[in-house]
């Protein structure tokens, strides 16, 4: 078909916003997101921050040294300074040439995070042999892409076809057939990576001369921006059904629950618990929206549009937190700590998202998001510790905790019996602004947990 060519600055656009996209995934490109707030998240580098953040580094958790070495490097390679991303590069190859617990996961994003960076600096040559470093290392790798983007394939394709050498383009082929072959998830699920491919697909076919094919893979692309942000129909209306939305809901959670099942999740109606070795449970639940029908001549619009749909909520409940349930409890959603909606975590602009439930591929599209999205967001919080670091690099607001987080981390640090971590995080939260309610409730709760000479905010 003869399709329109796409403005180059609206994709250029696309194209770095997808990449800080991926990158903030995997803890890199963070610049303008954080302060200087944390000492691993410094937009600054000279000899004194340099020594500091050293002697913060030989302090922490050997477990943690590579993750906090990892984040610090994304921070400076995000920096306007040339020098300060210079200095970011040395600190994703030590993080690369280190060890321990978690290097595997830890080298893997070092090493796409120095691909991704050589590729933004134009150093090619140098991120094309990255980008086959973080292939290889997924490769042999025991938890394969775990630690990335996913789309490391299709970052090195477009690499070759930015280079143009003698094969770049041959190879950049095979990559991008590959990505097909395979329907790799993330390729087929999110927005921004599809129109990363499909433009990758048009320059390929242009730059071998094949203009018409390239020309409808400009065009799929401009029209996956326009699309929604993952495939998903919470707009689209449903054909005629003679289904109540009830039982349609009933129906698709029937048609996902053996993936939950499989999964280690129990079923209670349309909710899902899963409980880890280490005791917390992780929460699934369909959220049904009106299942009656608007009167006539109502005025309530948020009614009318949720009418038949369904949202699917995440939660984790955590022992040892305030407001935790029996240990021998089903949980409910709304008992869990850390709180998120399927959508939003599936897309970071999407703020709520309401699928339909009489639509013929709501259990596919919704099933396939729980698969790519909802389960390994919920795998991240296997044990306490997990969300206590996730807390720390992300923070209260990412992760789904509320804003008086620091109080249930604190409880969670007296828990593990490192006091004296859980003394810092209250001191730093009790000298921010507190409303007065807020403060008589410290005070009597304080002492319930040992840290009553904290002394009520304020004194």
């Amino acid at each position: 078909m003869g399709a329109k060519v796409i403005d180059s600055g609206r994709l250029d656009a696309s194209g770095a916003a997808a990449s800080r996209r991926i990158a903030f995934v995997t803890g890199a490109f963070v610049g303008g997101e954080w302060d200087d707030k944390d000492w691993f998240r410094s937009s600054r580098w000279n000899e004194e921050v340099a020594a500091e953040f050293e002697r913060r580094l030989a302090r922490a958790r050997p477990h943690n040294r590579l993750q906090y070495l990892v984040i610090q490097a994304g921070h400076l390679c995000s920096q306007p300074d040339p020098t300060l991303r210079a200095k970011g590069r040395e600190l994703l190859r030590r993080a690369i040439d280190g060890e321990g617990e978690f290097h595997d996961l830890h080298a893997k994003t070092a090493r796409e995070n120095l691909a991704n960076n050589l590729a933004a600096e134009g150093m090619l040559d140098a991120a094309v042999d990255a980008y086959r470093d973080t292939l290889r290392a997924i490769a042999s790798s025991p938890n394969g892409r775990s630690g990335t983007s996913g789309v490391s394939e299709l970052s090195l394709a477009e690499a070759l076809l930015r280079r143009r050498g003698p094969h770049d383009l041959s190879e950049a082929r095979q990559l991008l057939d590959s990505i097909d072959s395979a329907s790799t998830p993330v390729i087929s699920f999110f927005r921004h990576v599809t129109t990363r491919y499909l433009m990758a697909r048009s320059e390929l076919h242009r730059a071998l001369g094949e203009t018409e094919v390239a020309d409808d893979y400009a065009q799929f692309a401009l029209e996956g921006l326009e699309a929604p942000a993952f495939p998903v129909r919470p707009t689209t209306p449903a054909p005629p059904s003679e289904l109540p939305p009830a039982v349609a809901l009933a129906a698709i959670v029937e048609a996902i629950a053996p993936t939950l099942k499989a999964a280690g999740f129990r079923k209670r109606r349309h909710a899902f618990n899963r409980r880890t070795p280490d005791g917390l449970t992780h929460v699934l639940s369909f959220q049904a929206g009106a299942s009656d029908p608007p009167r006539e001549g109502a005025s309530n619009s948020l009614l009318a549009s949720l009418h038949g749909k369904f949202a699917v909520n995440l939660s984790v409940h955590i022992p040892g937190m305030r407001h935790s349930v029996a240990a021998d409890a089903w949980v409910n959603e709304y008992n869990g700590h850390l709180r998120r909606r399927l959508g939003a975590l599936a897309d970071e602009q999407a703020r709520d998202v309401w699928w339909d439930s009489r639509h013929p591929d709501a259990a596919t599209d919704v099933g396939e998001v729980i698969r790519s999205v909802g389960l390994p967001w919920l795998g991240r919080f296997p044990d306490v510790g997990s969300v206590i670091e996730a807390w720390r690099i992300e923070g209260w607001r990412a992760i789904g905790m509320s804003p008086a987080s620091s109080v249930d981390i604190a409880c969670l640090l007296i828990r593990l019996d490192r006091r004296d971590e859980a003394e810092v995080v209250l001191r730093e939260y009790l000298s921010g602004a507190l409303n007065q309610s807020h403060v008589r409730y410290l005070r009597d709760f304080l002492p319930t947990v040992g840290m009553g000479h904290l002394g009520p905010p304020g004194d």
